[in-house]
């Protein structure tokens, strides 16, 4: 291996091009232990770099006979509170360049001309979009007024019961917590309802009273309901009973009437 051409060119620009392989400029230098790498100042060809990274050479190829000197690269730096900067980015957004990824003044320029370009587009498309989403951002406020006087207007055990056995919900709730479900519901109805914030001591505290008071409440409902059941079937069995009785005299009464109508049929 012949480091003397590396040796003279340490230190300086250079340029190393591997047809069909790696294009890219640097500063030449050598790390601790000896070994050359060239400091990527601008990628030619090559989406395995980036600028600021390192390129070592491939000894066991002769990496060092693709090196050339080179002229020192016209670096620019971007600032990022420049005026244009913040017109770049306003109309490229996260696609816009950083001081990492943009230091030729060139190709910043015609990124600046195009920004200038197609800003009042963007603009009147921000302007079309949000008078479009107008009507929808007063819609989604109506609905969270409704949702939020329906879960004050709520009482403990109500409320712990919609969430428990997924009661029926006004339709711009089911909306709300289609997602979150019915935790995000009681969630919501314990903050709203307490001003308690989620998730603290307290909010769990207060969860945990709410179910063994709906758990008692829930016992005495289930109990009414069972007389209630009762009282039903109680009644369900009398009418059986009536309705049976009613038939029985009606078949008596046929009976009666076909006897005293024989002596007539038999007649005619």
């Amino acid at each position: 291996m012949e480091n003397k051409k590396l040796n003279q060119l340490l230190n300086k620009v250079v340029e190393y091009n591997e047809p069909n392989v790696t294009h890219l400029k640097g500063f030449l230098y050598k790390d601790d232990v000896g070994h050359f790498y060239i400091k990527i100042v601008e990628v030619l060809n090559d989406f395995n770099y980036e600028v600021g990274g390192r390129f070592y050479f491939n000894y066991e190829k002769n990496g060092e006979e693709f090196i050339t000197h080179a002229e020192k690269p016209k670096l620019m730096r971007v600032r990022l509170k420049s005026r244009q900067y913040r017109l770049v980015k306003f109309v490229l957004g996260k696609n816009a360049p950083t001081p990492q990824t943009m230091q030729n003044g060139c190709p910043y320029f015609w990124l600046l001309v195009l920004s200038l370009f197609l800003a009042p587009f963007k603009l009147l498309g921000q302007f079309i979009l949000k008078v479009l989403l107008f009507p929808f951002e007063l819609l989604e406020k109506f609905a969270d007024k409704i949702v939020i006087d329906w879960l004050m207007n709520l009482d403990d055990n109500t409320a712990y019961d919609t969430y428990h056995e997924d009661r029926r919900k006004p339709l711009f709730a089911k909306i709300k917590y289609h997602e979150d479900g019915n935790d995000g519901f009681l969630n919501d109805y314990i903050e709203k309802k307490y001003g308690i914030t989620k998730y603290s001591q307290e909010f769990y505290e207060k969860r945990n009273e709410l179910h063994a008071e709906w758990k008692k409440w829930n016992e005495k409902r289930e109990i009414e309901l069972e007389k209630v059941r009762q009282e039903y079937v109680k009644r369900n069995l009398e009418h059986q009973r009536r309705e049976e009785e009613l038939e029985r005299k009606r078949a008596l009464l046929k009976e009666k009437w076909d006897k005293r109508m024989k002596p007539i049929r038999e007649g005619f």
